[in-house]
């Protein structure tokens, strides 16, 4: 008989810390190159590795994790993970959903910003793993249990895991990272427009995050990249869309709201003058071809030089 992943899931029915909701939770003990992806999700997922070892990639890095590593997978982002070849990682899941949102994100997302974890840097690493590795295993115990209350337990272990994310030192220097680098500023940069960039984000947003003058952060776009952060923002926007429009069944209408555009007729036509064709065809063409497209691709290949 083949061996067989051992996996573990339980589905939650309504369980909301004010807007947000945690869908389900997760254990699995993986067989070796066991690999999850591409893949493109709707909720967060956070992934907890308890032992082993495997490799994360997002659409700009690849990560090599082992225990007391966590990977966040952030909604609309297209990630792939698989296990080691020889110590196969064990790792549990949380997922959850956020509700409204302004620009500053919801109050998890805030949250995991507080430990520096965003999109574009989606890990955090530590030493201190005991308490985070009790904390999954007791909301498992307690699911396979059926106690009472369990929204109310639930809820308090998300929180509690949440807490130690932001209290425990992220060692982000053990991590295996494969883009090229590009200045402090535009790194920052991307990474406020790849967190924000559903939110109406203006470029004077983005300068006033960094700190600098928008002048000084239109220079920097220029140079980098040949373009102003104003289109920057709405090709992001625009390519993000394209990954929705391949990897999800959602109406071509929510996926507009969803990066942004609350007029529809205005997102297909910044649209069509991208790609030239429209967001139906487009869908249409590219899921007869099997293609993903990366809204990261055309930017990380750059090099600044002063």
């Amino acid at each position: 008989m083949d061996k067989k992943d051992i996996v573990t899931e339980y589905i939650f029915s309504n369980i909301k810390i004010g807007d947000t909701e945690i869908l389900f939770c997760g254990n699995q003990q993986c067989l070796p190159n066991h690999f999850y992806g591409p893949n493109v999700r709707s909720h967060f997922l956070m992934i907890y590795v308890h032992s082993g070892k495997g490799t994360f990639r997002t659409q700009n890095a690849v990560y090599h994790l082992e225990r007391g590593s966590t990977f966040f997978i952030f909604p609309g982002e297209i990630t792939y993970y698989q296990a080691d070849t020889q110590y196969p990682w064990e790792y549990s899941w949380i997922a959850f959903n956020e509700g409204d949102q302004d620009k500053n994100g919801g109050k998890i997302k805030q949250s995991l910003l507080r430990a520096s974890i965003t999109q574009n840097r989606p890990i955090h690493i530590t030493k201190q793993y005991h308490k985070l590795d009790a904390l999954y295993h007791e909301m498992f115990a307690f699911c396979k249990d059926r106690e009472h209350f369990i929204d109310i337990k639930i809820s308090s272990l998300f929180l509690d895991i949440i807490y130690q994310y932001i209290v425990t030192t992220n060692q982000v220097t053990y991590i295996s990272r494969i883009y090229s680098p590009i200045s402090s500023y535009l790194d920052l940069a991307i990474e406020y427009i790849k967190c924000y960039y559903h939110n109406h984000i203006s470029v004077s947003d983005v300068a006033a995050y960094l700190g600098i003058s928008r002048e000084y952060l239109c220079n920097l776009f220029k140079k980098q990249f040949g373009i102003s952060p104003v289109r920057f923002i709405r090709d992001y926007r625009l390519k993000s869309a394209a990954v929705l429009l391949t990897t999800t069944n959602y109406s071509i209408a929510n996926i507009a709201e969803q990066i942004g555009y609350n007029d529809y007729n205005y997102f297909s036509n910044q649209f069509t003058k991208l790609y030239g064709i429209s967001p139906n065809r487009y869908r249409k063409n590219e899921r007869e071809h099997k293609m993903i497209p990366d809204p990261y691709k055309d930017y990380i290949t750059q090099k600044i030089e002063y």
